[in-house]
């Protein structure tokens, strides 16, 4: 728990380049419309690493006064072509080399990548590769995905494991 004389701050690291810009304007949204908590700081960053050690101790930084002195971070990636067990193992390795921060590190993994969340609350079937689907079928870019977050319902995405694990994460932090 925060002292009270600090805010609490989430820091997200999200893998996709155009997934910081969209979660950006998503947290905003979300606490527009009181799904997160509103005294509640984030910094979203775009992360260029895959989810290993060096992610981890890139996590970690973010804790120290050099740093931004976040509360929690929650480092987001793309399912697709990865195994869950892999992603396990990094999380495991929290609990070995950094066990005071167990419970401050969150990884939450799409199932396949973050445009799922374009399908997932508009209750459309998920594609295996929602951004191939969208590419061949809507002539959508990467670089769109911030401006597709005008079409997405909250309250159903608010559902989604990842939203709703940030939401939670959040919620617990003015508990």
């Amino acid at each position: 728990m925060p002292s009270p004389t600090r805010a609490a701050k989430i820091v997200i690291f999200v893998e996709d380049t155009y997934g910081a810009p969209f979660f950006k304007k998503l947290i905003t949204q979300l606490k527009e419309n009181a799904f997160i908590p509103s005294n509640i700081e984030f910094e979203v960053k775009h992360s260029t690493m895959p989810c290993n050690h060096k992610t981890i101790k890139l996590a970690v930084a973010r804790f120290t006064p050099l740093e931004s002195k976040a509360t929690n971070v929650i480092l987001v990636f793309d399912g697709d072509g990865r195994q869950k067990e892999k992603l396990e193992r990094e999380k495991n390795k929290i609990h070995t080399h950094y066990p005071d921060y167990v419970e401050k590190i969150h990884i939450l993994v799409f199932k396949y990548e973050i445009e799922e969340l374009l399908f997932w609350s508009s209750n459309k079937r998920i594609p295996n590769n929602p951004s191939k689907y969208l590419k061949t079928h809507e002539k959508y870019s990467k670089r769109d995905l911030p401006k597709l977050l005008n079409r997405v319902d909250l309250v159903a995405l608010s559902k989604h494991e990842v939203i709703d694990a940030i939401i939670n994460i959040s919620k617990q932090l003015v508990a």
